[in-house]
């Protein structure tokens, strides 16, 4: 098993890498890609995207970094009280009413404040679309080029990602959802990153049987590179500062070597 730290750019890389046939390594049957900050981003801050919205609410006074800064800490700590987005509890939408009440306490508009509802229901929507969520400049391209090498040689692609129920409209408002054959987000699959109960719902879903046969790219070290590895996938860290494709020994890096 391997893992590479590559660009968003270099997503090509790896299934050329794979075609051509790398010295111990065997093709992938199934690839899937983390959605946050791999193939999509905000648009802006959290916290600006709050502040847009309690502009329009008298004597409301908090800056836009306080309310990213809040609102970081009540996903924190909902996530504690009830992981996957309340999957088990009672749905993403109470899940987020709780964040967003917690996150607005400091700005005087709790969850019993008259236009409270109002606030939740516009943040709700507009986190479920295009107004708040953008693509990487490569991702379309990069897509095309993954999905084109899995028709080409057996392979299901797939996003594995730690979000709530929301994510399938965001990617059909983005325009890729057509190129992936499943989409399996924490919420739906009732565990989170980097447990390997994730990665082995998603081998179901791409109808793989053995893990070597699969590949992980995401951004995040922790749940994406050591969570693939440490189910026995083979993984690709994807890291705009780096330099050049680097390979390295997976046991080495996960500290099992």
């Amino acid at each position: 098993m391997w893992r590479w730290k590559l660009t968003l750019r270099r997503w090509c890389f790896v299934a050329c890498a794979l075609w051509m046939g790398m010295p111990g390594f065997l093709a992938p049957r199934l690839i899937t890609l983390d959605s946050t900050n791999t193939l999509l981003r905000l648009r802006r801050p959290v916290g600006e995207l709050y502040l847009q919205r309690l502009s329009k609410v008298p004597g409301v006074a908090v800056s836009a970094d306080d309310l990213t800064c809040r609102c970081r800490v009540a996903i924190a700590r909902q996530s504690q009280r009830s992981p996957s987005f309340g999957a088990a509890e009672q749905g993403c939408r109470a899940w987020w009413r709780k964040v967003v009440a917690e996150t607005l306490e400091g700005a005087g508009v709790g969850a019993d404040h008259k236009d409270f509802e109002g606030i939740f229901q516009h943040l709700y929507d507009l986190f479920a679309g295009q107004e708040a969520w953008e693509l990487f400049p490569h991702t379309r391209s990069t897509l095309d080029s993954l999905r084109h090498w899995c028709s080409q040689n057996s392979c299901r692609l797939g996003v594995l990602s730690n979000m709530d129920d929301r994510l399938e409209m965001i990617l059909e408002q983005l325009e890729i959802r057509d190129c992936f054959d499943f989409v399996l987000t924490s919420y739906a699959a009732g565990a989170e990153k980097p447990s390997s109960e994730i990665f082995t719902k998603a081998m179901a879903c791409g109808e793989v049987l053995e893990p070597q046969h699969c590949l992980h790219c995401g951004d995040s070290k922790k749940l994406d590179l050591h969570g693939a590895l440490r189910s026995g996938w083979c993984a690709a860290l994807l890291d705009e500062t780096a330099k050049r494709t680097a390979v390295f020994d997976c046991f080495e890096d996960i500290g099992m070597a």
